[in-house]
């Protein structure tokens, strides 16, 4: 495996991209009261209450979300990380047209390296596009294929295969390192038999499943994408990260995105 891209159509229609500034002034409505709009502010700064951060806009927020990638990278890359046992990444490289301050951009890409590990014995490259953005169409391709909205594509040095997990698609080999032939589709029919009738996500069942039994998997998986969320602080810029120490080596102000501010009593630990 030489290389991995994943891809979701978020923020879009399901969340815009917040404003650049915090809205200065609010109303308490949705449901929401002082109380209830304090509850919910948790150990995030206090903000008025806004339809500009809650219910759905906070996901583009710095102060309460973590973007795209923290939004649907935990659902669309999970094959990658379980499949590969990725932890942390050696490298973020986060390509915006602005830094970060107070809201994701609505469109990005970040760029991951992780070192090789028991289960993948090489370095790999990880990208991350939001936005409706979709990777190149490999080499040896059908020539009318296209992506979905959402997706996760390997490549390695002998062919490609798309992942689709959000939509619900079952994945495929679409590429084979030659152009397309019979021989493809041959093998892209094979492949689609050895996983028809494999249901790839049920939120339900998974839910309990992860609670019970994959902490230490999802734990490290989510840790990786905030590295890389933390990356659109500093656009443009190679930062190197060192996972066994959780620190950047050579970006000093970048740690400081590494804890998250307490606000008044609350704690993380109040959560834990």
């Amino acid at each position: 495996m030489t290389e991995v891209v994943c891809w979701t159509d978020r923020p879009g229609r399901f969340w815009r991209p917040a404003p650049k500034e915090y809205p200065k002034t609010g109303a308490f409505d949705r449901g929401f009261t002082a109380e209830s709009w304090d509850v919910w502010l948790g150990p995030g700064p206090a903000h008025p209450c806004s339809p500009l951060i809650a219910p759905r806009v906070w996901r583009g927020w710095w102060d309460y979300g973590t973007g795209a990638i923290g939004d649907m990278a935990i659902h669309n890359a999970d094959p990658a990380f379980e499949a590969f046992g990725w932890g942390a990444p050696v490298s973020v490289k986060g390509i915006c047209d602005e830094p970060v301050v107070a809201a994701f951009p609505g469109r990005a890409k970040i760029e991951m390296t992780f070192a090789p590990t028991p289960k993948c014995p090489r370095a790999v490259k990880f990208t991350w596009m939001n936005d409706s953005q979709t990777p190149p169409l490999p080499k040896g391709v059908h020539p009318k294929y296209a992506f979905g909205d959402n997706g996760l594509m390997f490549i390695g040095t002998k062919g490609a295969f798309n992942g689709v997990v959000w939509s619900g698609g079952n994945p495929l080999v679409i590429a084979a390192d030659h152009e397309w032939n019979a021989e493809t589709k041959a093998m892209q029919r094979a492949g689609a038999d050895a996983v028809k009738g494999l249901t790839f996500h049920n939120h339900f069942k998974e839910f309990p499943q992860a609670c019970g039994s994959k902490m230490a998997y999802a734990a490290p998986f989510t840790q990786a994408l905030l590295v890389g969320a933390i990356g659109l602080r500093f656009p443009n810029r190679e930062l190197r990260f060192d996972p066994a120490a959780g620190r950047f080596t050579n970006c000093p102000e970048a740690n400081a995105f590494l804890q998250a501010p307490a606000r008044g009593a609350f704690t993380m630990k109040d959560f834990a």
